[in-house]
């Protein structure tokens, strides 16, 4: 992959995390605690994951070995999909708890 495309992946996962960040600030304000502690799980698991790309990025730039992050980042990555797991079953669970209005 090149220096260019590396970067421009980067900066979409920043810009993803970022709105998962803002949607989870909502979710924390107008959900329920458990919805609010797994969208706040799943945005620290996504800022991990994308803190290891960057890192990852800098050592390929030096030339390091990158197995080790290449390692590391894949693990993370199954944090976050367990994560967003966790939060999609809470969201579901909260939204089965909640009257639905009659119009």
């Amino acid at each position: 992959m090149h220096l260019e495309e590396a970067m421009e992946r980067i900066r979409a996962a920043e810009n993803l995390v970022s709105a998962a960040r803002r949607a989870a600030s909502t979710v924390a304000v107008e959900g329920s605690t458990a919805v609010a502690e797994s969208a706040d799980a799943l945005t620290t698991a996504l800022g991990i994951a994308l803190s290891d790309l960057f890192s990852w990025h800098a050592d390929s730039l030096r030339g390091a070995g990158t197995d080790t992050w290449r390692d590391r980042h894949a693990a993370h990555v199954l944090e976050a999909r367990a994560r967003l797991k966790d939060f999609t079953g809470s969201a579901r669970a909260a939204l089965d708890d909640e009257p639905c209005s009659a119009g």
